[in-house]
């Protein structure tokens, strides 16, 4: 007769009839803490956080409109091309668009930085 190492996290054996025994759980999960409303750097992260996405949208238009002219073979380069401007078009509209909020809010969207 061989013996099995014992388990204490094993479910015990069960008869006919017969419940499992269920672990009892501890404390209820903790409710997330939120950070106090009105922070200083909230808004000015905020801000930051916004004119990043706007640049980077910006350059992913740009690498797109690449892209589609690189791929492109000569019976489909005329609209590939005519794509292409558009995704410019829409990049340099997005960065000045940012460039005009940029100087409305006093010169840098963050202070002390430049882009």
């Amino acid at each position: 007769m061989t013996h099995a190492p014992w388990d204490p996290f094993a479910a015990a054996p069960v008869g006919p009839g017969e419940r499992a025994a269920q672990r009892a759980t501890s404390l209820p999960p903790p409710e997330p803490q939120r950070p106090a409303a009105g922070a200083g750097w909230e808004g000015a992260s905020f801000a930051a956080g916004q004119d990043c996405g706007t640049r980077v949208a910006a350059c992913l238009a740009r690498l797109s409109a690449l892209d589609l002219l690189d791929g492109a073979r000569w019976w489909n380069r005329r609209a590939h091309r005519a794509m292409a401007a558009a995704l410019v078009a829409y990049a340099e509209e997005l960065e000045s668009a940012l460039d005009a909020a940029s100087t409305g809010r006093g010169g840098d969207a963050v202070p002390g930085t430049r882009v």
